[in-house]
């Protein structure tokens, strides 16, 4: 199975600001983790569609 990955830079850029952060464990814990989790927000779906059109 061939996954693919989506991270908003909502989440990239403040773990790579702050190694103590809640964004840089966020990031640490799911590349360290074998079981992968989908995790989706009904405001990140309205931005993405708002920026498609």
């Amino acid at each position: 199975m061939n996954m693919k990955v989506v991270i908003d830079t909502n989440v990239i850029l403040p773990s790579l600001m702050s190694i103590d952060g809640v964004s840089n464990k966020l990031m640490i814990w799911f590349f360290k983790n074998e079981q992968k989790i989908s995790v989706v927000f009904n405001t990140m779906i309205i931005e993405y569609e708002d920026v498609k059109r």
